[in-house]
């Protein structure tokens, strides 16, 4: 979960659910996740917002996400 100029919306990355395994990684709210991590990452996706805030907590963040991942009729 990490903006970044190649990164997709969550809805647009559950289009590409399969069967392989994946892992998410969230970053520290204060620095984001290391360079060398998005930088072996096959996909970049974040969470969209609204308004004046630009990041969520990541607790938070990282809930909404799995949510979304693991729920197969969520589109």
């Amino acid at each position: 979960l990490e903006i970044t100029p190649k990164s997709i919306q969550l809805h647009n990355a559950l289009k590409y659910r399969s069967n392989v395994p994946m892992l998410l990684v969230a970053g520290n709210e204060q620095a984001g996740v290391d360079p060398g991590i998005l930088s072996v990452s096959d996909r970049l996706i974040y969470l969209p917002m609204y308004g004046s805030k630009t990041s969520l907590n990541i607790a938070v963040a990282v809930g909404i996400a799995a949510s979304m991942l693991l729920t197969p009729s969520c589109v």
